[in-house]
């Protein structure tokens, strides 16, 4: 296992995060085939950072910083939003590489430290969230990076050094992730901060924890020079907002399936297994430490969408690490425990190839794309023309109830819905609009242009993206959120309402409306169609209430 050498690892990893990027970069753009809502959620974010908007302060998102600000990096230096993606990708990867490099050169050798290193940089190269699913997709990008930052400071925590390793060195990569993390979603901090701390005081780097925690506030400095106090008190808001709001309380299966449900049961099983096994083996404070990071591993989880447990690309390495530590004639129940740790490092590999397989695969997937078969996701403007749809979800429309909305949207059989809504004295049907949402959203701008609403205008849209200004003249609305988390925030600052007769979230439209209603602002019908309802709001004197 210890035939391959740190220098060979080296120029292995570096030679796979060449060929990734350059799968990445060469098609000249981004080519995605699912979560194109997501990605105009994304692409919103971006455009408004590029003219100078900050995030939590000028817009409201739970998303923090540094999900973004790589991206826009490369957009202000000229590049278009799909490849400032890629870039900002490869970026991330290169500014990684000596942090990687520096934990297999102190605390892993062979194989099992190309394997750690080629888990972080899938990762973060990868153009799918996880899954099974031969597609690619930007959304969520963010929770990947996250997950390779969090690779990292967990090994730190977890293994002690072996050779060439420091607490300074320690302390600053544990400081600086856990920095990173906190900026781009906070999750990951408050999941892995106190086990890592842990893994300090149980082995005495009491220095490596100072630095550590030193490092970690030097960045918090930064952000407060730059942004000022009042960014942590907004980012604080936006993430309660999301915590108490009852719109996406969790997106996907419940806490409890994330653990427990068949998908998931095996891998929780292995994570136990592998801690009994530990303590077993005379490994207490290995054993300690991985049942710390259980909580942490569950709850990320649970709080991603897709529900991926990436954390298994990690384990099988946490356990391989640890076995030279075990005695060779420790048994239990007449089994080796050397053996016993293996097969459960092996079951762990196992559970987790189909999704790694599909994260590794991805940027050739995008390589191998016949770009004729996508179209611009929202055409129109040359900072986001170069994000590509797969035609199949790019002009096809579905939907599902009972209402007609005529020829062009043809109407699909009924589905269960949330039912209808009263508006201004007027029953809204039911209607979910579940593919197509970019001609939908073209079709909506056109109309609004057609009807004489200009760049003025200043559209809240009563659904989960308000993202309707990209497709045309009009700006955003100032303070909004892109997303609906359950908040109004900006309500105050927007001129018009839309009402999609079609929304893709009918808890989303239902909580606008309400809202709206329950701050007093009046509407005016101005424009009315086949597919919305357009008014102009009244606010309160002295702006909304609330």
């Amino acid at each position: 296992m210890g035939n391959l050498s740190i220098r060979r690892v080296s120029v292995i990893l570096l030679v796979l995060v060449l060929v990734q990027s350059f799968f990445l970069l060469a098609k000249g753009g981004l080519l995605i085939h699912q979560h194109e809502v997501d990605t105009l959620h994304l692409i919103d974010i971006l455009v408004r950072m590029e003219s100078g908007s900050i995030p939590h302060l000028d817009f409201m998102t739970p998303i923090g910083v540094l999900a973004f600000a790589p991206v826009v990096i490369f957009m202000k230096a000229g590049l278009s939003v799909g490849m400032a993606l890629m870039a900002a990708q490869v970026l991330i990867a290169m500014l990684l590489f000596p942090a990687v490099i520096y934990i297999i050169r102190s605390r892993m050798q062979g194989w099992i430290a190309l394997g750690f290193g080629v888990a972080v940089f899938t990762l973060i190269l990868s153009l799918i969230h996880g899954g099974t699913g031969d597609v690619t997709s930007v959304s969520m990008h963010y929770n990947r990076w996250a997950w390779a930052v969090a690779f990292l400071v967990i090994t730190v925590g977890f293994l002690p050094v072996q050779r060439n390793g420091s607490d300074l060195a320690d302390g600053v990569i544990t400081g600086l992730g856990f920095a990173i993390l906190a900026l781009i979603k906070v999750t990951y901090f408050a999941a892995f901060a106190l086990p890592v701390a842990l893994g300090f005081l149980l082995r005495r780097q009491y220095k490596a924890l100072v630095v550590s925690v030193i490092s970690g506030l030097l960045v918090a400095l930064i952000v407060t020079l730059l942004a000022g106090l009042s960014f942590w008190q907004a980012y604080l808001d936006d993430l309660l907002t999301v915590a108490r709001s009852d719109l996406r309380p969790f997106p996907g299966v419940s806490f409890g399936e994330t653990i427990s449900s068949p998908a998931y049961l095996a891998g929780s099983a292995c994570l136990m297994l592998a801690v009994m096994l530990l303590r077993k083996a005379g490994q207490a404070q290995a054993g300690l430490l991985l049942l710390a990071l259980a909580p942490g591993f569950f709850y990320v989880t649970w709080q991603n969408y897709g529900n991926d447990p990436q954390w298994l690309l990690l384990l099988p390495l946490l356990i391989a690490m640890r076995l030279r530590q075990v005695p060779e004639d420790a048994v239990l129940w007449q089994w080796k425990l050397r053996d016993m740790l293996r097969i459960t490092a092996i079951f762990a590999i196992a559970l987790m190839v189909p999704g790694f397989v599909n994260l590794a695969n991805s940027p050739l997937r995008h390589l191998l794309a016949d770009r004729a078969d996508f179209g611009p996701l929202a055409a129109g403007d040359a900072r986001y023309d170069d994000v590509l749809l797969a035609t199949a979800r790019l002009e096809n429309v579905e939907y599902f109830g009972d209402l007609y909305l005529g020829e062009a949207f043809p109407v699909n059989e009924s589905d269960d819905d949330e039912g209808a809504i009263d508006l201004n004295g007027e029953v809204l049907e039911a209607c979910n609009l579940s593919v197509g949402v970019p001609a939908w959203q073209g079709a909506m701008a056109a109309a609004l242009t057609d009807g004489g609403i200009g760049e003025d205008a200043r559209i809240l849209v009563a659904d989960l993206s308000s993202s309707i200004w990209l497709y045309g003249p009009f700006g955003p609305v100032p303070g909004a959120a892109p997303w609906q988390y359950g908040d109004l925030a900006g309500l105050e600052n927007a001129t018009h309402l839309m009402v999609p007769l079609c929304p893709t979230l009918l808890r989303a439209r239902k909580f606008t409306l309400e809202g709206i209603a329950a701050r007093g602002v009046a509407l005016n019908e101005v424009q009315r169609n086949n597919l919305f309802i357009l008014f102009e709001m009244q606010h309160p004197v002295g702006g909304a209430a609330g």
